[in-house]
């Protein structure tokens, strides 16, 4: 090959290369909005645990057959 072509080769495995690079970013931004959107999720449900813990402790403290 002549130093031509492998600089015209070069330059294409470059651009290519690039392209793979841009794409991979893109997944990685998506899934990182995922990431964040269960991190999210996950906060809620354990707020939601914390906040109905007090209700069923005191719940199942009555005596049995008082369970209002």
């Amino acid at each position: 090959m002549s130093v031509w072509a492998d600089i015209a080769k070069g330059i294409r495995d470059t651009i290519a290369l690039n392209d793979r690079v841009t794409a991979l970013a893109a997944e990685v931004k998506a899934m990182d909005d995922r990431l964040r959107e269960q991190g999210e999720r996950l906060v809620r449900v354990e707020t939601f645990c914390d906040l109905v813990r007090p209700a069923v402790s005191a719940r199942l403290a009555l005596p049995p057959g008082r369970r209002d």
